[in-house]
């Protein structure tokens, strides 16, 4: 129920509901990642970075293969200017993202970015 109440939250833009809801969720099971990506998602869109960088590699650690985690931390990464973290986070989005075209042409572009500011 919390997952998909932050999921309705999230694409009606009421970030503070989402986080509470993705957090309920984590609670209820904190074995299940996609809480814990999207809570990620909404913590760097309210620019809590710190919060979004430990939630983020907790979510990496449940499902390893999905390239739009590396991908948001590659963007927390770039928002705090720690550009060789934000390289390695979006090489990784590259590299699981080979069958996900959208993905791999944001962290291509992502990718370049990072690499000329560090």
């Amino acid at each position: 129920y919390w997952y998909l109440y932050g999921e309705v939250q999230r694409a009606v833009r009421n970030n503070d509901e989402a986080i509470r809801a993705y957090r309920k969720a984590i609670e209820a099971n904190p074995r299940y990642g996609k809480p814990y990506k999207w809570l990620g998602v909404q913590l760097l869109a309210t620019k809590q970075y710190e919060e979004a960088l430990s939630i983020l590699m907790t979510a990496s650690g449940i499902i390893a293969t999905d390239p739009d985690i590396y991908f948001t931390l590659g963007l927390v990464y770039e928002e705090i200017k720690n550009y060789k973290m934000a390289v390695r986070g979006f090489a990784q989005a590259k590299k699981l993202a080979r069958r996900n075209t959208d993905v791999y042409k944001k962290a291509v572009r992502a990718l370049s970015r990072a690499k000329r500011r560090r």
